[in-house]
């Protein structure tokens, strides 16, 4: 696969760290991603947020200091910052209809129910990186 990514860099906000390295993995076996940059809660996150460009954000909802789709929402209507509108791929087990009329509604934004393949999350990717 030839990179479209302008940002080469991906960030995982999950916390459970079996899924994490699972992720890492498959991102780094597809070539689109010099650096894989793992955060285990929504501070780590947000701090990477703030320092890095992403070309790919994966978020799980339920971290140990909040919910992802908190960081996802503040990311996407907060001020204006070099991640505002950096491709997004949103997990988890329960998603509330509410939730789900929210993502939706968020550009650049995709939802991977829990339990998902990998297959599902590289498929995504290259949706959301125009790939496809």
């Amino acid at each position: 696969m030839k990179s479209l990514v302008s940002h080469p860099n991906a960030l995982i906000v999950d916390d459970d760290p079996y899924i994490t390295e699972m992720l890492s993995t498959a991102l780094e076996i597809t070539g689109l991603f010099d650096t894989i940059v793992k955060a285990t809660n929504c501070q780590e996150g947000r701090s990477a947020l703030g320092k890095t460009n992403f070309g790919l954000v994966i978020f799980d909802n339920n971290l140990p200091d909040g919910k992802g789709f908190q960081l996802l929402n503040d990311l996407r209507h907060g001020p204006e910052t070099k991640n505002s509108m950096v491709p997004a791929i949103f997990t988890t087990v329960a998603l509330d209809p509410q939730m789900e009329r929210d993502l939706k509604s968020l550009p650049l934004t995709r939802f991977l129910p829990k339990p998902y393949v990998i297959e599902n999350v590289v498929e995504l990717m290259v949706e959301l990186l125009g790939l496809k």
